[in-house]
């Protein structure tokens, strides 16, 4: 799994790291947007909507300050913000 950012230069940074992934033989599982804000900007929605688009899946976004939440907390919330199946 990658882990990207919301704004500008996540496109090629996450590019580079699937590339170099690729290189040495491992696939990632998907992709998931490390800190997703309240009020996304412009550049943010833009990424997000090209992320989805890459043959590696986009499993969704962490919301910004989701750090801050108790393990259980983030736990019980984590399936609504990504497209995982929780075991």
């Amino acid at each position: 799994m990658v882990v990207c950012r919301s704004g500008l230069g996540t496109l090629n940074h996450t590019l580079l790291t699937l590339e170099a992934l690729a290189v040495r033989g491992l696939r990632a599982a998907g992709l998931v947007i490390g800190s997703w804000p309240h009020d996304a900007d412009e550049v943010e929605l833009d990424n997000k909507e090209y992320l989805s688009r890459l043959a590696v899946p986009l499993l969704g976004c962490l919301p910004e300050r989701a750090s801050l939440l108790s393990s259980d907390n983030f736990r019980a919330s984590a399936p609504e913000w990504l497209a995982i199946r929780s075991s």
